[in-house]
């Protein structure tokens, strides 16, 4: 009969003749007991195993929501330090870029502002730029290559981005053709540094869910626009 438990028969409860009882299995494997947390729409519920993190990345991945990883180490003591270690460098080598461009009266007074946070959620830092008179696309696509490349300065390998820009997302997708010269340059900046990285993803964000980026671009105009003449 086919097992549809997920357990194979040798991890199952056993009947020992001798002990007329039941004798439990020794634990399978050393393991991580978290919860992953949604701070968006706390969907998630709890998981056991490292999978967690790959689960709490897909979802971000998805959705763009900030996903926090809480919860205990459930190892033998003498595991316990390693694996808790192991489970923080992956954690570690995940960043996550939140990114925003814009200019006034595009073409205008522009900037971009970057967020930067780990793969908990906590955040390693932010910076913006004033860039001129340029257009809206101009300062987004500077908002991604800004992120790429403070993520290689750093020696993150793992990036993932999200930005509001429908636009420069489908562009570095390859989706959208890049007809604008001005953006062929910058497309093609960025695509080499993007090369640099083991793993790159870029997902679209609505505008809501982009405000501290938001907010670090115009400051960035601020700045731009109060400088004397």
């Amino acid at each position: 009969m086919p097992n549809h438990s997920g357990n194979s028969i040798a991890e199952q409860p056993q009947f020992d003749p001798a002990m007329k009882s039941l004798v439990e299995p020794q634990s399978r494997a050393p393991r991580l007991v978290l919860q992953p947390d949604c701070t968006t729409c706390g969907c998630l519920t709890d998981e056991r195993g490292y999978f967690v993190l790959q689960v709490a990345l897909d979802h971000t991945a998805q959705t763009g929501h900030v996903v926090v990883l809480n919860g205990t180490i459930d190892l033998p003591e003498d595991q316990q330090a390693t694996d808790a270690e192991q489970f923080a460098s992956i954690e570690r080598s995940v960043v996550i870029a939140y990114t925003d461009g814009g200019a006034r009266g595009n073409p205008g007074p522009s900037g971009y502002g970057v967020v930067i946070q780990d793969g908990t959620g906590a955040k390693l830092a932010e910076f913006s730029e004033y860039l001129g008179h340029q257009t809206n696309n101009f300062a987004e696509y500077w908002g991604v290559i800004a992120a790429v490349e403070y993520a290689i300065e750093h020696g993150y390998s793992n990036l993932q981005v999200r930005s509001d820009s429908e636009l420069v997302v489908n562009q570095i997708r390859g989706t959208y053709r890049v007809k604008h010269h001005e953006l062929r340059e910058l497309h093609a900046r960025a695509t080499e540094l993007i090369k640099k990285l083991g793993s790159f993803e870029i997902t679209h964000i609505r505008r809501e869910q982009n405000t501290r980026a938001d907010r670090l671009a115009n400051h960035a105009m601020d700045r731009g626009t109060t400088r004397p003449s």
